[in-house]
């Protein structure tokens, strides 16, 4: 059903990677001047900018400013063993030697929790507008680059080892990266520079999944462990994997 990383056809596709990515620059400045008036006043939004990077930097986007609604709380701030179920995401991150990281919040502890790793912190005032917006701030913070791997801060069973396998496809890929969990596809996934338009346009509760099915032909999975792929959205997702309660 879905095209994986070792399919021949998708290695075929690959010898026009750089040509699309050329011309998709020279259109680049101008694409920056009009996203920047999609949906909020991105400068004032921001808390820290990475700057004096490369443009075949990577740019790793962890989206950790949700509102938690079906758990009742602030999931990423639960206790999960001996930390908390957000620093599990950023600990996998920081290992697979990602570079440049920033992470989207809403709340002051997980500012904490980005900054003392070295990570650029994005505050999203108004997350209630939904993942669109944190989606939109991140690509703002990170400025010009080869493209962005989004990770959901949700995801405490993620390694190292499928984030540094991502990194590494990207490096060498112009196609968008979607692991595949199973049947499942999931977070995180990799989107090249040329899907920012697109990406900065996303409004509401939508993530970058919308995206990446309007252009299916553009879409590389990759296979993936389907215990990395599980999420904690409730207080039964949370007493799971615990054996207690939210």
């Amino acid at each position: 059903m879905y095209r994986t990383v070792s399919d021949e056809a998708d290695r075929m596709d690959r010898t026009v990677g750089d040509e699309a990515d050329r011309m998709d620059r020279t259109v680049g400045d101008e694409a920056d001047s009009m996203n920047r008036t999609v949906g909020v006043d991105m400068e004032s939004e921001t808390d820290s900018v990475i700057h004096g990077t490369d443009e075949n930097d990577i740019c790793c986007v962890v989206l950790a400013a949700g509102l938690s609604r079906r758990m009742g709380c602030d999931k990423l701030l639960l206790p999960l063993g001996a930390s908390a179920l957000l620093e599990k995401t950023l600990d996998a991150v920081s290992a697979a030697g990602s570079g440049r990281t920033i992470v989207v919040y809403h709340q002051d502890e997980i500012r904490s929790l980005a900054e003392c790793r070295g990570f650029g912190a994005v505050f999203n005032g108004h997350p209630e507008e939904g993942q669109s917006l944190s989606v939109r701030l991140g690509l703002e913070a990170c400025g010009r680059c080869r493209g962005w791997l989004f990770v959901n801060g949700d995801m405490p069973f993620l390694t190292a080892s499928t984030i540094r396998k991502l990194l590494d496809l990207a490096a060498g890929e112009d196609k968008i990266l979607v692991p595949l969990y199973g049947d499942h596809p999931g977070p995180p996934v990799y989107f090249p520079y040329r899907f920012r338009r697109e990406l900065m346009a996303l409004t509401g509760d939508i993530g970058g999944r919308s995206v990446y099915r309007r252009h299916p032909e553009d879409v590389l999975y990759v296979a993936a462990d389907p215990a990395q792929g599980q999420d904690i959205d409730t207080p039964e997702d949370y007493a799971h994997v615990t054996g207690g309660e939210a």
